[in-house]
């Protein structure tokens, strides 16, 4: 008989077991009863796909027998299991053929562990990640990771065109090194107070983009440390619009000043209180009032 890569000796937490050339289990190590709550010889002289989901077992029956019957090996494969309480289990099955002494194929050793709790934790993360960039898609906002020294360890945006690079060309970089100088100088004593304090800081900035001058509005909050390195989280929304409607408001009125002191008659702007808003040059003349 070939060697077995496994002592099948109980005291190990993976289940141990061998099966004939038919699939049935001639063999179980104790650890059976911790995994699918049978004991050994509750499992012996049943096939292995006996404990697949009724849904399941067909298919991996049929992926299964497949490999017998080539007398492969199969490493770390992942299957799942029915309980004896009724409950899933996923195991990962690793196997290897028995040869006898004139080489004849007798069946299979093999291990399984149960991998159910990671399986599960991963599924967990992977669905917490999805949350977090449809989360991140539906909002408008520029939302960086930077560490105390200005390097930038995560971007994210649903709008790639608002970055002023390309995420592969700033992220791992500072920020003296990507973005414009005065940029920098501004955001790097911000991104320290935020760090020392451990308050949210807030800054307002722009930068040329090929369609022209943006505005953004940046709520810089502190992250805990990582690796003994301090971190913040920068969400930056783009106020283009708003910046742009303000200034033509104030240019508007600007302009309706001027054409107001232009005139030669004194001219009181009231409330529907009868409080005096705003007065132009001759009125204030006339009122002795200082011009602000």
């Amino acid at each position: 008989m070939s060697e077995s890569p496994w002592k099948t000796i109980d005291g190990t937490s993976d289940w141990i077991w061998n099966i004939d050339t038919e699939g049935r289990y001639t063999f179980s190590s104790m650890a059976v009863q911790e995994i699918l709550g049978y004991s050994p010889a509750e499992i012996i002289g049943h096939y292995f796909y006996d404990f697949f989901p009724e849904e399941e077992r067909e298919a991996l029956k049929a992926e299964l027998l497949k490999v017998i019957q080539k007398r492969e090996p199969f490493i770390a494969l992942r299957n799942r299991n029915v309980h004896k309480d009724g409950r899933v289990v996923i195991l990962e099955t690793t196997g290897f053929p028995i040869l006898g002494s004139k080489g004849e194929f007798l069946g299979y050793q093999g291990a399984d562990r149960d991998v159910t709790t990671q399986v599960k934790a991963a599924e967990t993360l992977q669905e917490s990640e999805g949350r977090f960039r449809t989360l991140i898609e539906a909002m408008p906002d520029l939302i960086f990771v930077i560490d105390e020294d200005g390097r930038f360890i995560e971007g994210y945006g649903a709008r790639p065109d608002l970055f002023y690079l390309p995420s592969e060309a700033f992220l791992g970089k500072r920020i003296a090194e990507v973005m414009p100088s005065e940029l920098a100088s501004q955001a790097m004593p911000i991104i320290e107070k935020a760090v020392r304090e451990g308050a949210t800081q807030t800054f307002d900035y722009s930068l040329d983009l090929p369609d022209g001058r943006h505005w953004y509005s940046s709520r810089i909050r502190p992250l805990p440390p990582c690796a003994g390195i301090g971190r913040v989280i920068s969400v930056a929304s783009d106020i283009t619009e708003r910046v742009i409607a303000e200034e033509r408001v104030q240019a508007a009125n600007e302009e309706l000043e001027g054409v107001m002191n232009a005139m030669g008659e004194g001219l009181v702007v009231m409330d529907s209180e009868h409080r005096m808003t705003q007065l132009n040059k001759k009125a204030c003349e006339l009122f002795q009032y200082p011009r602000e």
